[in-house]
């Protein structure tokens, strides 16, 4: 099973974007609480109605992958305010399944564990590389990538069906020289060696949250502390089999997605603010 990132804001327009997979693409217009559809009947771009990810980026423009274009990935960008589209297009990579953006808005694509896999990652003057297994190309543990998230810091964590990679530094990937992925070590052994890594959520505080067959993980920014470890025996978590996992930065809430269904936990790391109203400082003075 594979996961996408089927939602994405866009701010500037005040528009929330909903990949279907077969109907197209649903836009809410928050401002005036209308809907619309796109999709192939009436946007000539699109080559199909398997929108599979969304994602938009600090500008404001829209990305937007299809699945299964023949021999072709098809990803169209779309700027705010303007009715047309832009088209990119990518051999032998034709089902992508996830879109991200690292910190200097370079585009990462996932695609379909079960077709391939492998991640490719574009700039903007339209340089390319595809990471996989190849020892000069990242050096995965698997082909079969199930997640990928960028972090608070500016590093990619990625989750295969064989273990646990970050590309540190992630928006300098393309440029690199021949380089191996990362390799996460906690107690002097690397983390989730050969584990299957179903989903990776990063909260407020720039911990990660890695969810494995065997539960919920919770580390601290660099994965050096264990902060929580949640499964069906300690916790009121309906599997151990965790498919999907999404945080709401305001409030710190975790929901999380398993074989047997939905279910939230309030976390305690929240996304900061830039100002600040109404600030309680406890206990005022401050002893010392």
């Amino acid at each position: 099973m594979w996961q996408q990132a089927a939602t994405a804001l866009q701010p500037i327009e005040n528009k929330a974007y909903f990949a279907s997979f077969g109907d197209g693409l649903l836009v809410w217009d928050k401002t005036n609480d209308t809907f619309e559809v796109f999709n192939k009947n009436n946007q000539s771009s699109f080559p199909n109605n398997q929108v599979s990810a969304v994602v938009t980026d600090f500008s404001g423009n829209l990305w937007v992958a299809f699945y299964d274009v023949g021999i072709l990935s098809s990803i169209l960008k779309k700027a705010p305010n303007q009715d047309n589209w832009e088209s990119f297009r990518f051999p032998n990579a034709q089902f992508p399944v996830q879109l991200i953006l690292d910190d200097a808005q370079n585009l990462w694509i996932r695609f379909d564990p079960e077709k391939g896999g492998k991640i490719l990652t574009f700039d903007k003057n339209g340089d390319r590389r595809t990471l996989s297994t190849s020892p000069i190309n990242g050096e995965l543990p698997s082909n079969k990538i199930l997640t990928m998230v960028n972090d608070k810091s500016g590093n990619i964590w990625v989750g295969t069906a064989e273990g646990l990679r970050v590309f540190t530094n992630a928006a300098n990937t393309i440029s690199r020289g021949q380089f191996a992925a990362s390799r996460v070590f906690f107690n002097g052994r690397t983390l989730f060696r050969d584990d299957k890594i179903t989903a990776i959520d990063v909260d407020g505080g720039n911990n990660k949250w890695i969810a494995t067959e065997e539960g919920l993980f919770q580390f601290d920014d660099n994965a050096d502390y264990l902060l929580e470890n949640l499964n069906t025996e300690n916790s009121p978590l309906l599997s151990n089999t965790i498919i999907d996992l999404d945080i709401n930065d305001t409030t710190g809430e975790i929901f999380i997605a398993t074989d047997k269904g939905l279910i939230s936990y309030r976390g305690k790391a929240t996304e900061g603010f830039r100002k600040h109203e109404n600030v309680k400082v406890f206990p005022n003075p401050v002893p010392p």
